[in-house]
């Protein structure tokens, strides 16, 4: 059973941290929504509900390159360009989160 007081400081370290975390969501978002645009444009056979799949498993670097994919497609450029800066915002969100927990 977890103790009142845990809740509690659960529930203000979610307060304090909701500006952080909003800036978070919402560069989540643009970079996923920017990168779908960006792969509808190189590869006008995708649906756009396929570009949102490819963008975010890109993001999250789980990305995977069928067999028409090369290296040197712009569609893999493209894919490792997004897993980078999908690195970079999960790390500033681990950051955020553990300072939070750890009260730095």
């Amino acid at each position: 059973m977890t103790h009142p007081f845990k809740l509690k400081q659960t529930a203000d370290l979610c307060v304090r941290s909701g500006e952080v975390m909003v800036f978070l969501t919402l560069a989540y978002l643009l970079v996923i929504g920017t990168f779908m645009v960006l792969y509808l444009l190189l590869d006008p056979h995708l649906a756009w509900y396929e570009a949102i799949v490819v963008s975010m498993t890109a993001f999250h670097g789980r990305g995977f390159s069928p067999s028409a994919f090369s290296p040197g497609d712009p569609l893999s450029i493209a894919s490792a360009i997004e897993a980078f800066v999908g690195l970079i915002i999960e790390v500033t969100f681990i950051a955020t989160l553990t300072r939070r927990f750890f009260g730095q």
